[in-house]
């Protein structure tokens, strides 16, 4: 079997940021902090003494992982992104005209994806440099993906439980490649794979075939067009492949105020 090494990544940073903007009684930011998240500009919010920003941390970890083109798609309005960034050769960047979901921003990047398989991530976590590298050296011309472990994922990611159980639950056949993957499912029972329920982090390897599933999917009922339907997409209408490989680890999430001060603890003790 050939090895297709990845060499680009897509960083959807371009959402609403509305959880970010929210004001939470008696939680104090500094200035700088504070003026981003009102922005909803979460992944520019400084998380060490020197201003190394959360995104600064997801840009690290892919190049250390071998990356070498990384491409944020932002909104049209976030000067803000392309400021921060400036004479970083390794940086590109993809405008999402309307924050029309996860599925969309993917398709915003396709003129940077050419036809070369890549790797998409949130703008939002922070994934280890073992999963990013898997997914980098993952062996042939495959779509793949990170299974994480629910269970693990509470435990080891300071993430509270009723957010997890939002996320999106991953069925596999018995020699784990994707079957069925639903957001917010009511049913978590019926993904159970091999006694564990298995979690999408919305971090993939793809071919750019998604592109094509991307076009044409429909609009979830939250008035979005999804990752998880046009993934569905593919491997019901075009007989894609996706590979799910078994994940027992955390995930960083900076979705709200509440986050900011637990991943700058977590980072600054090096995690």
């Amino acid at each position: 079997m050939k090895s297709t090494i990845v060499k680009k990544a897509v960083i959807l940073a371009g959402g609403r940021g509305t959880r970010m903007k929210e004001e939470i009684e008696g939680l104090e930011l500094d200035e700088k902090s504070r003026e981003l998240a009102e922005k909803g500009l979460k992944g520019l919010i400084p998380i060490d003494e020197q201003g190394k920003c959360f995104l600064d941390y997801s840009l690290d970890r892919l190049i250390n992982s071998g990356y070498e083109q990384v491409c944020f798609v932002v909104s049209p309005e976030h000067d803000d992104f392309k400021k921060h960034f400036i004479g970083n050769k390794k940086v590109k960047f993809a405008i999402q005209d309307k924050p029309l979901g996860t599925s969309d921003a993917i398709y915003a990047a396709r003129d940077f994806v050419g036809n070369d398989n890549f790797v998409v991530l949130n703008g939002d976590n922070l994934y280890s440099e073992h999963v990013l590298q898997k997914l980098r050296e993952s062996n042939g011309d495959v779509c793949c993906c990170p299974g994480y472990d629910q269970e693990g994922l509470i435990r080891k990611s300071k993430i509270d439980i009723r957010r997890v159980k939002k996320w999106a639950v991953m069925k596999t056949d018995e020699n784990w490649f994707l079957k069925e993957i639903e957001e917010n499912s009511e049913k978590r029972e019926n993904y159970v794979v091999g006694k564990k329920i298995i979690i999408s982090m919305n971090v993939f390897r793809f071919t750019p075939e998604i592109f094509v599933a991307c076009k044409n999917i429909n609009l979830s009922k939250k008035g979005e067009y999804e990752i998880a339907s046009a993934l569905q997409y593919g491997i019901d209408k075009l007989g894609m492949k996706v590979k799910v490989f078994y994940v027992n680890e955390g995930v960083f999430d900076l979705t709200s105020r509440t986050d900011i001060k637990i991943v700058r603890e977590v980072l600054k003790n090096g995690r």
